[in-house]
């Protein structure tokens, strides 16, 4: 996925260009992807799941999910959308965010233009096309930003996460540009499932943020 502008294109190892996928619909502004059973799955910013066979050049993508048609968000909705497998489940995270307009800006503080303020977990059900709400994933935690989003089992012991928890940092890069506004790159803490609320944040400073080198979580793989 290209993250500058948010459109679908896909690379093979060997090849030298990236190519842009056929589709009859039209595909709006994405926000995540996701391999899950043998295909591939991407959602736009207005709660549209798509699916790609494995052959994504020679298939023709579908929607598989309407998240507005389903009842479950507003046609006008804040936020953004994650698509994570979860113990064999593939779940869409709705991230909220509080937005405040210009001129309900302080400039003595530096937290004032936008907040995560809580997280919807929603389970896609891609036989039937039904959907239905998740309060807990049980001993995991996931990790949401600007790389891809990804779960781990969870620790109990000090040094580990914890269990039933959203980890994020600032990926609103829409707001990034703005120059004079407040809160950009501040946006990163823990979210519980269990409490339903925000129960750490980790950083809140002045506005910061560099394309260069942003908050991204390190994902391990294997046992390395």
């Amino acid at each position: 996925m290209w993250k500058m502008t948010q459109q679908l294109a896909f690379w093979r190892p060997g090849e030298d260009k990236w190519t842009r996928p056929v589709v009859d619909f039209k595909i709006s502004w994405v926000l995540d992807t996701c391999f899950f059973n043998g295909q591939f799955y991407a959602i736009d910013h207005l709660g549209k799941v798509m699916a790609f066979e494995s052959d994504i050049i020679k298939s023709q993508p579908r929607i598989v999910i309407d998240l507005i048609d389903k009842g479950v968000l507003f046609k006008q909705t804040y936020g953004k959308f994650y698509l994570i497998e979860v113990e064999s489940k593939l779940l869409v995270l709705h991230r909220h965010h509080l937005l405040l307009e210009d001129d309900e800006i302080n400039p003595e503080k530096s937290n004032e233009v936008y907040w995560t303020i809580c997280f919807e977990v929603i389970e896609l059900n891609l036989d039937n096309g039904s959907v239905k709400s998740v309060e807990d994933i049980g001993n995991r935690a996931i990790f949401i930003g600007l790389n891809s989003t990804f779960s781990v089992e969870a620790s109990t012991d000090k040094h580990g996460c914890k269990p039933n928890c959203i980890y994020f940092i600032d990926d609103n890069t829409e707001y990034f540009n703005h120059d004079g506004l407040m809160g950009r790159g501040i946006d990163m803490g823990i979210y519980s499932l269990d409490e339903g609320k925000l129960i750490e944040r980790f950083y809140e400073g002045p506005s910061q943020f560099c394309y260069t080198t942003p908050p991204t979580w390190v994902e391990r793989h294997g046992n390395l």
